[in-house]
């Protein structure tokens, strides 16, 4: 709306519905029954230290990432109670959030990785496949299991990543593929001609048990699925996988509600 708050993109699903999670689960039972000129930066820093603690309801302590998204929700929720004037200021923004955690991962050697691509080929070639692809090209899990045969130039030894696939609970089958979340996840990654040769071998075998049935590889069918016609699941994600009386914004709870928050104003307004 001209003159308003500029309205926030969707959320993919997942991510909302995470959201939702955060809100029913952490916040909601701590807070929901204060007053908003009660949630002040103070009994925010108290709220984050007991999930650091000990989590919520005696439950086990939380990440630091986890407090830090419970942070962004809060940040959104209030950063919209000030907004339309319910209180004065966003008391998020003077609380202090964990500082963000940089733990290194551990990485396997290259000797390692080999050890796991033969044994996992041994087990299963298509699984072999997934993990080739993934140590090589540094794909996603999520990105390896949106490839579809469309997606690979093979005579170029190229690939284009131009999706990923999340998994949403009421979805009629349970996942969902999605393009980048911006231009700079759709990209063309080069293959190394091993990888080339596993690729083709797997179409190979594609077409062969099709070609059973009388039927063919379409371009668009995915790489890695339960089906034979490779246009279902993925067999990759096995392997990856207030008071009545009171105004209604006027409690935390309220203002927490029914999910009509929206992700991506909570994530705009946690720094």
């Amino acid at each position: 709306m001209p003159g308003g708050r500029p309205a926030a993109s969707p959320s993919p699903p997942a991510t909302l519905i995470d959201y939702r999670t955060i809100v029913e689960t952490k916040p909601k039972p701590a807070l929901g029954k204060l007053r908003l000129p009660q949630v002040d930066p103070v009994t925010l820093d108290r709220f984050y230290g007991q999930l650091r603690r000990r989590g919520r309801n005696d439950s086990a302590a939380l990440s630091t990432s986890r407090v830090r998204q419970v942070h962004a929700v809060l940040s959104g929720a209030l950063g919209l109670a000030a907004h339309y004037g319910w209180i004065s200021f966003n008391p998020a923004r003077l609380a202090r959030r964990p500082a963000a955690e940089n733990d290194k991962r551990p990485v396997p050697t290259p000797a390692e990785v080999r050890e796991a691509l033969a044994a996992a080929e041994q087990v299963d070639l298509a699984f072999g496949l997934f993990l080739r692809l993934c140590a090589t090209t540094g794909l996603r899990a999520g990105e390896v299991c949106a490839l579809r045969w469309c997606d690979l130039v093979l005579e170029a030894s190229e690939l284009s990543v131009s999706g990923n696939v999340v998994h949403v609970s009421g979805l009629e089958r349970g996942y969902m593929r999605k393009g980048p979340k911006s231009e700079h996840g759709e990209r063309l990654v080069a293959i190394d001609p091993q990888t080339v040769r596993a690729l083709r071998a797997h179409q190979d075998r594609r077409r062969a048990r099709l070609g059973e049935w009388n039927d063919r590889l379409a371009e668009d069918a995915f790489l890695f699925s339960v089906d034979e016609a490779a246009g279902t699941r993925f067999a990759a994600t096995r392997w990856a996988s207030g008071s009545a009386s009171s105004p209604p914004a006027q409690h935390m709870g309220a203002l927490l509600g029914d999910g009509e928050i929206e992700p991506r104003e909570a994530q705009a307004s946690s720094e």
